[in-house]
């Protein structure tokens, strides 16, 4: 069967590579990129069809003609030819598109049965390696080509050794195990740690039993029993049973026991642990338990573990104390910026307002002290604003007997602002000209500022926009994926 789909797959190639020259019209270039080669395919083969079946009969023309006239009132101002050309390589594009990834599919079927196959050349089934365990392989039986079992079930247990097979493996383990079972021992004449008594050898499928001829010195776990060591050491017979299946197969040896050393640090610990242990059952009437603080000539001391050690505390604090100082550099920097911003938004507000008061026969000195006073009154309710702020402390320093041409002048640099700087040196200079020509002057002021402040919110509504760009940006997206999802699916 895998003949036929790989057949399938090779004119699939076959038909891309020489369909590769064909152009497309330029609606289905814009289309799906996975489903162009498979729309210069179906070109391909009506040019092909066309050439060699040039007639069509009444029927295919009347067809023909409700398509093309269904395509205009989709699209009233599209071209006919390519709207019914590309409405039938679109059909026969994806039609194609499904044929090639259903044989794709049917190809890795076909070739995962076949390499799943548990019975090779008609009546042979492969068993797992030695150790590998037991397998169940499901087969159709047949009987003079009629089946007579479905699905049966057989159980293929692993390859098993014979009986001169194992017992050379038996006595491989044997030697093995007289060195995993050292642990920290040097060699089995002088055993002073406990050794590692171990049930399997990686490598081997035989399972491993212990027998010891003296418990009193060592159990059946290969830990060492200290009370019952002597200096002189203990011999001690150990016996590894090995069984695999039905075959079982013995390996002896022997081990001298010797009291733990006094320097070896397991040793010490067990001690400690045991002398802390003596001393607990020893003082259980009393009210505070005592803690031995003298072992084996080594002076013993308690401490309290640290959770969180001191010195990352400290490179917290120091990193965080860094980040808080450049930090609040920029925020500074941010609240000037806000803060100029905030006096370009109020600077038309404020002339138009000395404007009005001048113009109704104030002088410069009563129109700003007027515009202070009024903020002042308000300030609890709308907030603080800066230029007003700087208008109070020009008004406080007139009380104080500043002269006003340079009390205007200084209000005008205080701002640091370009259009606040000109208006103090306006203010300052008509003191010293005259009033003549103020008002006018003002009402210029006034207008240019209405329009730079127009000018202002058309730029700040921009920023909003491009500030909204990403959030548009995922609902996009978003959007795409709800659509193009189902489109997928549908496949």
């Amino acid at each position: 069967m895998y003949v036929l789909h790989l057949t399938i797959l090779t004119g699939f190639l076959i038909l891309g590579i020489i369909s590769i020259p064909v152009k497309l019209p330029d609606n289905l270039g814009k289309d799906e990129i996975y489903l162009c080669p498979f729309y210069k395919m179906a070109a391909r083969l009506y040019s092909v069809k066309s050439s060699m079946f040039p007639k069509t009969g009444p029927g295919k023309k009347r067809e023909t003609s409700l398509v093309k006239k269904q395509l205009l009132m989709l699209n009233p101002a599209g071209n006919k030819h390519e709207l019914v050309l590309s409405f039938k390589l679109k059909r026969f594009g994806k039609a194609l598109f499904l044929v090639f990834g259903g044989n794709v599919l049917a190809l890795a079927v076909c070739l995962s049965t076949m390499s799943a196959m548990p019975v090779r050349d008609g009546d042979m089934i492969v068993r797992n390696d030695y150790g590998g365990g037991d397998k169940t392989v499901t087969v159709d039986i047949l009987a003079d080509g009629e089946r007579v079992l479905r699905k049966e079930s057989l159980n293929v247990s692993e390859r098993q050794y014979t009986e001169e097979e194992i017992q050379g493996q038996f006595s491989e383990i044997g030697e093995l195990l007289e060195k995993q079972i050292l642990g920290k021992n040097e060699s089995l004449e002088v055993v002073c740690y406990d050794l590692d008594l171990v049930n399997s050898v990686e490598g081997y499928p035989v399972s491993v039993e212990w027998e010891l001829s003296n418990y009193d010195v060592m159990n059946s776990d290969g830990q060492i029993i200290t009370d019952n060591t002597v200096t002189g050491g203990t011999v001690l017979e150990l016996t590894a049973r090995m069984k695999y299946f039905s075959f079982s197969g013995e390996h002896h040896f022997q081990a001298v026991v010797y009291p733990p050393r006094p320097d070896s640090e397991e040793s010490f610990i067990r001690h400690l642990k045991a002398t802390i242990a003596e001393y607990e059952n020893q003082t259980l009437s009393y009210e505070d338990s005592i803690l031995p603080k003298e072992v084996d000539g080594r002076k013993i001391t308690y401490e309290t573990p640290d959770t969180v050690s001191s010195l990352w505390i400290l490179a917290a604090i120091l990193m965080l104390s860094v980040m808080i100082f450049k930090s609040s550099d920029q925020a500074l920097a941010t609240e000037i910026k806000k803060r100029d911003m905030q006096m370009m938004m109020d600077y038309p507000q404020i002339v138009s307002k000395l404007t009005l008061l001048i113009g109704a026969g104030m002088t410069i000195q009563a129109a700003v002290t007027k515009l202070a006073s009024d903020y002042e009154s308000r300030k609890a309710k709308s907030g603080m604003r800066y230029a007003y702020e700087e208008l109070l402390l020009t008004v406080r320093q007139l009380k104080g007997g500043v002269s006003e041409g340079d009390a205007y002048v200084e209000f005008g640099n205080r701002c640091r602002v370009q259009k606040y700087v000109k208006l103090g040196a306006l203010l300052s200079q008509n003191l010293k000209k005259g009033a003549g020509g103020l008002l006018e002057t003002l009402e210029a002021e006034e207008h240019d500022a209405f329009e730079e402040r127009k000018a202002l919110a058309r730029r700040l509504g921009e920023e909003a926009g491009t500030k909204l760009l990403a959030p548009m940006g995922i609902m996009l997206v978003i959007v795409m994926v709800i659509i193009i999802m189902p489109a997928f699916l549908s496949f």
